[in-house]
């Protein structure tokens, strides 16, 4: 996976953990993604920056006041002094953070060389109150949706940064990253097939 992100996508590696973490940078925050070393597949948590006004205690309150688990971690993990991790419905596990440190570590010349992280697709077999937890508690506005399956939501100016998919399982879908322009996907697909992706 290490090889796939850092060779074949371009990200470039900010950091290591002592647990085997990679922190990798698809080019301006200090980390946009972490591998770390697991006997499966699994999507650990998501992060989120919250907005300027609000405080990571005063976060930890309101999750803790809806009756959610949540906790404050500092210097858990490089580029963020403190981060309170929420339980969300469906076993989802997510991070919020007021500021994140942002070298601008410089962005891919090799490889896929995508622009930025653009959305994570996740899915729940709790996906009713996990959409309700984004919507109603975090703000999220719904933009689309597929039928009763797949349920899109932004927090920003972009169609969607989160995608839940109504299933019976709990996983990660996939991510999704931003190429340069609509030209590169072709430049894109050409690196995954030789590289065997």
């Amino acid at each position: 996976s290490k090889d796939h992100y850092l060779k074949t996508m371009g990200l470039v590696e900010t950091a290591r953990g002592d647990d085997g973490a990679s922190y990798l940078s698809v080019g301006y925050n200090h980390h946009d993604l972490v591998l770390r070393p697991a006997k499966q597949k699994a999507l650990l948590h998501l992060g989120y920056q919250l907005k300027p006004h609000i405080s990571v205690a005063d976060f930890a309150r309101q999750v803790s006041d809806l009756g959610l688990p949540a906790t404050i971690k500092t210097d858990s993990q490089p580029g963020i002094s403190e981060l309170v991790e929420v339980e969300a419905p469906g076993a989802n596990v997510i991070q919020f953070y007021s500021a994140a440190e942002a070298p601008a570590p410089g962005f891919g010349k090799s490889g896929v060389a995508p622009l930025r992280l653009g959305h994570v697709a996740v899915m729940s077999s709790d996906a009713d109150k996990l959409i309700r937890f984004y919507r109603d508690f975090l703000g999220f506005a719904p933009t689309d949706d597929i039928g009763q399956l797949a349920f899109f939501f932004t927090c920003n100016r972009d169609h969607h940064v989160v995608n839940i998919l109504n299933v019976p399982e709990s996983r990660v879908h996939h991510i999704a990253f931003q190429l340069r322009d609509n030209a590169h996907h072709s430049v894109a697909a050409d690196t995954l097939r030789a590289a065997g992706t």
